[in-house]
């Protein structure tokens, strides 16, 4: 069995669950999706909840481990256990860390019954199984009568997604020193740019954030506007995203999933030069795809 400890919001949790998928896949074993760190997590400026039970995920839900021996290597470890790790044997399930921001191969060479604690957030964890995910990130729930108009929209016109990340990367001093956030500015160039390398005229933007207030007050173009509201979860705003043609992204996983769900083989990327603000943070050149536009 692998399992994989999933931590923070909606599309972190994705690319927990990407990399699970794919170790358990080669394994050809079972895979569990622990959900401990959101009963201890306690940082009410940025709450935090399971979110991707909607999906149908192949994966079982556990939220007490109690029941398993898992072994964490930082910790003083018996030569005996040792060896029955490296010869595979034995029952516990032995902790792996993500080493860095980076893509580590090593990750995905990983034995059966090991647990990965981390963000992994790169597509080279899970680049060869991008099919299987794009049919299985489809929530089974019914689009509302408002967000089916709004995907009719999307699936008829030259669409171009906007994703404005604001909320905890402006409230919370800890994420805005890190991440840090994007002015209007930027989407407008852009928007700017997706327009004229389309060379039409008639694109239509769809602008999904948590904060929509402000990108009303804020984000003026000269092409129709659809701001998308009123839904509570991320994976409504999600599937309407990632129907979009085209898309202009924030320094936001959110952003990341939507574009890359998309199967659009023409569509246009456009992505921020500096993803993480502090700089102290390692080079977030792994996350990047090669096909983005950096603005």
């Amino acid at each position: 069995m692998i399992v994989v400890r999933l931590m923070g919001g909606h599309s972190n949790q994705l690319f927990q669950y990407a990399i699970g998928k794919n170790l358990s896949k080669k394994l050809g074993t079972n895979l569990m999706l622990d959900l401990s760190w959101f009963k201890d997590f306690a940082d009410v400026d940025t709450p935090r909840f399971y979110e991707i039970g909607c999906y149908p995920l192949e994966a079982t839900v556990c939220e007490d481990l109690s029941r398993l021996r898992i072994v964490d290597p930082r910790q003083p470890i018996r030569v005996t256990n040792r060896l029955l790790r490296k010869m595979h044997l034995g029952s516990a399930i032995w902790m792996y860390y993500e080493q860095g921001q980076g893509y580590n191969p090593e990750a995905l060479e990983q034995p059966d019954n090991t647990m990965l604690i981390g963000y992994w957030q790169t597509e080279k964890y899970f680049k060869d199984i991008r099919n299987e995910l794009i049919a299985e990130l489809e929530p089974t729930s019914k689009l509302s009568d408002k967000n089916l108009a709004i995907m009719s929209k999307i699936k008829n016109s030259e669409s171009v997604s906007i994703h404005v990340r604001r909320g905890d990367y402006i409230t919370n001093k800890n994420a805005n020193t890190f991440h840090g956030s994007l002015g209007a500015d930027y989407y407008q160039k852009a928007q700017e740019y997706i327009q004229k390398k389309i060379g039409i005229k008639n694109i239509q933007v769809f602008v999904f954030s948590n904060d929509i207030p402000w990108c009303k007050k804020n984000l003026k173009f000269d092409v129709p506007v659809t701001f998308v509201e009123g839904n509570d979860k991320g994976s409504d705003d999600m599937r309407l995203m990632k129907n979009c043609k085209h898309f202009v992204m924030a320094n936001s996983s959110f952003s990341w999933w939507g574009s890359w769900l998309c199967t659009n083989p023409n569509k246009i990327v456009v992505a921020p030069k500096v993803w993480f603000k502090d700089k102290t943070a390692n080079d977030a050149i792994d996350i990047m795809l090669n096909s983005w536009v950096r603005l």
